[in-house]
């Protein structure tokens, strides 16, 4: 009896141990089951490092931003979205019209499913300003707007897609069963690479498109339709169109001008120098090109001499036209002799397309008005 009680103890704790280490193997099946189910996901991200990322960018991280949260938003979700047709979503306004009312109703109903409160997007206004801020930045890629209204679009760009980002990590940080990678208060490596060189970049831009300009001091508004005459009775020139005036000195040359023309758009002025009695026409038209020829490409000039109205005296315009990055430009070069030497029109006009065509004829026949007196 003894033997068999033994025996019988012996195999009771076999069993015991046995069961144990068969629970302990389901639950590590389980478990390992488990971690291979669960989804890997950005961590949350922290609003003023978003915001960060799409302005020092110009925007251009929205694209791939898209692509990310599409993919996380398949992954959560029954949705079947094409993350790489995202990134040009930013781009076009038919297809935000579009896709931007499918992203904000994933996003609901992924916030529902995880009992998560969050703003409609569409009667929000989120979706209309997104839709309006690409439409006005498509059309500044025709007509020109001053540059503090492109400063102001990147920003509010910006904000919108925090904002978003904002009720995306509420959503986030209701989830079960997801790990996520990356911190939520620091960037990745190649974020750092970027942002570290372009956050500097893009002030330095944004400064010298919308702010520099509203420094500009304006001396005197020029009436349409006039003859500018100069106070010494040497020359004179037609002001044809509206919005020039008289800026001052070192606004557009070097400080060493007689008088400095600044036109309705940014990049479209006159400058007047004295050479002096030393120089000529052929040398300073000789130089003036050369110089153009350096600085635009697809640079093609011409050049026309005759003798001035009221005098005998040679006037020679030049008119080059060319492109610089991306944009055209004019450059228009008039010489006159004058009893004190040679005077010289240096016009520049530079824009986007139909700013420049609206404004090309302007600049020409102001060139060309100039004359000695």
């Amino acid at each position: 009896m003894l033997l068999c009680g033994l025996v019988l103890e012996v195999y009771s704790v076999r069993t015991m141990i046995i069961g144990k280490s068969a629970v302990e193997n389901e639950v590590k099946e389980v478990t390992d089951e488990s971690s291979l189910n669960e989804l890997v996901i950005s961590a949350p991200r922290s609003l003023w490092m978003e915001f960060i990322l799409h302005f020092s960018t110009l925007s251009i991280y929205t694209c791939f931003w898209f692509v990310a949260r599409t993919r996380e938003f398949n992954a959560l979700s029954k949705k079947k979205f094409t993350p790489w047709l995202w990134f040009f979503v930013p781009f076009i306004v038919i297809a935000q019209l579009i896709a931007l009312p499918k992203f904000n109703n994933a996003l609901s109903e992924l916030a529902e499913e995880h009992n998560v409160s969050i703003w409609n997007a569409w009667y929000g206004g989120w979706t209309l300003g997104v839709v309006l801020i690409t439409l006005a930045m498509n059309i500044s890629d025709k007509i020109e707007f001053p540059g503090w209204t492109y400063l102001v679009g990147v920003i509010l760009w910006s904000i919108l897609f925090t904002v978003i980002q904002a009720q995306i990590n509420k959503v986030k940080e209701n989830l079960r069963d997801v790990t996520f990678k990356g911190s939520r208060h620091n960037y990745t490596k190649l974020e750092w690479f970027f942002v570290v060189p372009l956050f500097p970049l893009s002030l330095i831009f944004m400064f010298y498109i919308a702010i520099d300009p509203l420094f500009n001091k304006q001396l005197s508004t020029l009436s349409e339709n006039t003859l500018y005459t100069d106070p010494q009775n040497i020359y004179s020139l037609p002001i044809i169109g509206k919005g020039w005036s008289i800026v001052e000195n070192g606004t557009h040359s070097n400080g060493e001008a007689e008088l400095e023309l600044q036109g309705p758009l940014s990049d479209m002025f006159f400058i007047i120098f004295s050479h002096g009695v030393d120089e000529s026409i052929e040398s300073i038209s000789h130089w003036r090109t050369e110089q153009l020829y350096d600085e635009l490409s697809g640079v093609k000039c011409e050049e026309n001499r005759s003798f001035a109205k009221l005098t005998l005296s040679i006037v020679s315009h030049v008119q080059c036209s060319g492109r610089n990055i991306g944009d055209s430009v004019l450059a228009t070069v008039s010489l006159i002799e004058t009893d004190k030497g040679i005077y010289e029109l240096y016009g520049m006009l530079s824009s986007v397309k139909y700013s420049f065509k609206n404004n090309e004829s302007m600049m020409k026949k102001m060139s060309k008005g100039f004359e000695p007196l």
